[in-house]
């Protein structure tokens, strides 16, 4: 198995890269998220892979984050979840926030993701809610308690979990969100101004 690739960056496709090792060029699929966080072409890459065999096909998928992996690897063993949706899912969420989403049985975030419906997002719960909290991917109980306390204030004022869970992932993902109450939701509420 090839479980990581270590070289140049040669090429960047829609839903592929080239890294060149030793001469040889290996295609790596990967989700959206990646291309934002690849280092420019002909720097030094590590990727944590999986050589992906099914009937029809033999693809290497690929992660710069190892918990990006594991979580991948963990998807592909649900039923009806093939690589396409697990890659949706990784570019959807963080491993620490989808495996919150599963442990808090949120079915609702879960089905916003590309070719999740409600009965996929009850599969998933179905069969991760016993595996997720077994794996450690990076979260911080503290950041978890944070965000927790955040949505309860939102909800008090009215607003939904399901409306505001993917404004807060990607305030998240820039990193605007502190352990500040306060300053969370006024910073939540302003970019939820914004956008209506």
């Amino acid at each position: 198995m090839i479980s990581l690739v270590k070289g140049s960056l040669l090429k960047t496709g829609e839903e592929s890269i080239i890294v060149e090792v030793g001469g040889i060029g290996y295609e790596i699929f990967t989700h959206s998220k990646t291309f934002s966080r690849l280092p420019p072409k002909g720097q030094t890459l590590i990727m944590h892979t999986r050589l992906h065999v099914t009937e029809n096909d033999l693809k290497l998928y690929g992660f710069i984050k190892e918990q990006e992996l594991d979580l991948f690897n963990l998807l592909l063993t649900v039923t009806g979840v093939g690589a396409r949706v697990a890659l949706n899912i990784l570019a959807a969420f963080e491993p620490d926030r989808f495996c919150r989403a599963i442990a808090a049985q949120d079915e609702k975030i879960l089905a916003t993701i590309p070719g999740i419906g409600k009965k996929s997002a009850q599969r998933l719960i179905f069969e991760l809610k016993d595996k997720v909290g077994k794996i450690d991917y990076g979260s911080s109980s503290a950041d978890n308690k944070h965000i927790d306390d955040t949505l309860q204030a939102l909800e008090a004022l009215g607003y939904t979990r399901y409306e505001m869970m993917p404004l807060i992932h990607a305030l998240q993902e820039s990193d605007q969100l502190s352990d500040n109450i306060e300053k969370n939701l006024k910073i939540i509420l302003r970019e939820k101004l914004a956008t209506k």
